[in-house]
């Protein structure tokens, strides 16, 4: 027969694990909470890493656009130099139209002027801005080039080493369209960024849960 002592230890055992049992239920929603505050500990984490290094990306893309605009600018003006110093020599004002239209198709440039070597305009053309307010990032980025210009001079068929100042063709570049192109790589660059780092924290979180806590919720458990 079991003595008054024994089952009175066997109660005390029995009210002993059921108080663990009771307690670690009451953990086990905080090793939930844990997982959850992994996984935004490592997305913050990823996020700020991708933003610091898209904003150097963006950085050296902002000097690269400034270039490509202005190689792109000399590039149109040296295609239709001919046309516009042949135009300026014989003040024919059809063709120089006709250059202004050309240049003007490019989206990049907003106005162009075609002058003679007297100083008159023989021809102009430009397009109505899409906004009141200029862009800040184009106006930033077309700081000190807003404006290319190139000296026509036209060589006489019959000596091609000597050439005659004729006029000149100006443009001014666009920096609406500037800087809409700049934020549509920005905002794509960082919708990237976010993208990707939220895919990495989820794949992390889905590691780190099935590697670490969930062994750590079944050891509890057996506590």
């Amino acid at each position: 027969m079991n003595s008054p002592e024994s089952a009175h230890n066997a109660s005390t055992m029995q009210t002993a694990n059921t108080r663990a049992a009771t307690v670690v239920a009451a953990q086990i929603p905080w090793l939930s909470g844990l997982a959850v505050r992994q996984l935004l500990i490592t997305l913050g984490f990823a996020l700020l890493v991708g933003l610091v290094t898209s904003g150097l990306e963006l950085a050296n893309e902002w000097q690269a656009l400034r270039t490509r605009v202005n190689a792109g600018a000399r590039q149109n003006l040296e295609l239709m130099r001919a046309s516009a110093a042949e135009a300026a020599f014989q003040l024919n004002a059809q063709q120089a139209e006709n250059v202004v239209n050309g240049l003007l198709k490019f989206e990049e440039i907003s106005q162009v002027v075609l002058h003679d070597n007297f100083g008159n305009v023989l021809a102009s053309g430009g397009r109505k801005p899409s906004s009141a307010s200029p862009s800040y990032f184009g106006t930033r980025l077309l700081a000190g080039q807003e404006s290319q210009q190139v000296q026509l001079d036209y060589a006489d068929t019959g000596n091609s080493v000597d050439t005659t100042p004729v006029g000149l063709l100006e443009v001014r570049l666009d920096a609406e369209v500037i800087g809409q192109r700049f934020l549509a790589q920005a905002l794509s660059k960082i919708a990237f960024t976010v993208s990707l780092a939220i895919l990495l924290s989820l794949l992390l979180g889905v590691v780190f849960y099935l590697s670490i806590i969930r062994p750590l919720v079944e050891l509890s458990r057996r506590i």
